[in-house]
């Protein structure tokens, strides 16, 4: 028995010693070869913003399995792009600035073999970073400094805020984007004059000159809730929906399933939310929380404007000359899924509330009306829930 065991421990460990050795085999290039591939031909260029696409010929060599581009993208950062024999084309990107530019190709064999280099000059446009840079443009803010730019391209960038206040410029905050019209505000400043700037770095690390300005942050403050603000019961303003408590949506803050309902009032097309605030405002943002057990469904407001005014008209017509709309607004479902289906991203975005910033020069007002345009059920009905609301702004 046990020369039997011995055996078959001798035979299985002999077969494994075999299996390796036949795996470590299959691994090796099934080609090999030192011979040179043929090198690609027909070269032609097509510049872009940032970039050019080269295309070309495949030599008829079987041995061929990839082509290779290597370039410099600026003095000092080289780079290599490497694309299958199955295309005709490569795409070499990341140049810091329009100009010329030398590329080299390689057809490479199966055996990591490389044929003759074939040099091609190409001219990238003004790269996207470069031109967003470019109309960059920085405001007095509430709290802080408002920074816009265009972003025609969709580039993938980074538009980082600096504050100099020692004479080394400080990265205080990096806006992560690739939509067309950027805009964003960093707060949290105090109320003094800064030497503040801002620049564009894209993904392949160049980065654009800083844009500076002198930066005053404007005054802010939650605006008091409780005991202030209330309906300001106005012709035309919504009727109380559901049996619900105004005051739950002024005494109490986060995601809970405390809300307010109203449903739209003849003749006006929309449900009006409005709101007298106790106080004369310049108001500078606006957040509101769902109802907990209705995150992107039912009467939850998906797009609303806002309108504000001093001294209402007495038919309470929006457009009598007396409001003036703040914007017009969108809560966007970070998933994209369908009504009724929410992610945990979904979940923690409306837990989280939802912020609006309003547009500089700010508008004293005394009224607010939020007018729900598109709710999240599937059918709206002309009704609007919401859950607490805040609004921030200069109250002095």
């Amino acid at each position: 028995m046990k020369y039997l065991v011995f055996i078959l421990t001798a035979s299985l460990a002999i077969s494994g010693l075999f299996s390796c050795q036949k795996l470590v085999d299959e691994r090796k290039p099934l080609f090999q070869s030192d011979k040179k591939p043929l090198p690609v031909t027909g070269v032609q260029v097509k510049n872009m913003e940032g970039a050019a696409v080269i295309t070309y010929k495949l030599p008829e060599d079987p041995s061929v399995l990839y082509v290779q581009a290597d370039y410099m993208i600026n003095d000092k950062i080289a780079r290599q792009e490497k694309v299958s024999y199955y295309s005709d084309s490569i795409r070499v990107s990341g140049f810091a600035k329009a100009g010329e530019y030398k590329v080299i190709l390689y057809s490479v064999s199966r055996s990591e073999v490389k044929s003759d280099s074939v040099v091609v000059k190409v001219n990238p446009l003004n790269p996207p970073y470069r031109t967003i840079a470019a109309s960059l443009q920085l405001y007095d803010a509430f709290g802080g400094v408002n920074v816009k730019c265009q972003n025609p391209t969709e580039g993938e960038v980074g538009v980082g805020v600096v504050v100099d206040t020692t004479g080394r410029p400080e990265l205080v905050y990096t806006e992560y984007t690739k939509a067309t019209a950027v805009e964003f505000t960093v707060r949290g400043f105090s109320l003094k004059p800064y030497r503040m700037g801002a620049y564009v770095i894209d993904r392949w690390g160049n980065v654009s000159d800083t844009t500076w300005k002198t930066i005053t942050p404007l005054y802010e403050a939650e605006l008091q809730r409780a005991g202030k603000i209330v309906l300001a019961n106005l012709p035309q303003d919504g009727a109380m929906g559901n049996v619900t408590v105004f005051t739950d949506i002024i005494n109490f803050t986060g995601s809970s399933t405390r809300y307010y309902s109203i449903n739209k009032t003849a003749p006006a097309p929309n449900p009006y939310l409005g709101l007298y605030l106790g106080v004369t405002a310049k108001l500078s943002r606006f957040k509101f929380y769902p109802r907990s057990d209705m995150q992107f469904t039912n009467g939850t407001p998906r797009v609303f404007e806002v309108w504000v005014s001093m001294t209402p008209g007495a038919t309470g017509d929006l457009y009598d000359g007396t409001w003036t709309k703040l914007g017009r607004y969108e809560v966007i479902k970070p998933s994209g899924l369908p009504i009724g289906t929410n992610s945990t991203e979904d979940v923690n975005a409306a837990n989280a509330g939802f912020e609006f910033v309003f547009p500089l020069p700010a508008v004293a007002c005394k009224y607010v009306r939020i007018v729900g345009i598109d709710t999240w059920k599937a059918a709206p009905d002309g009704n609007l829930k919401i859950g607490p609301i805040h609004f921030w702004g200069d109250n002095r």
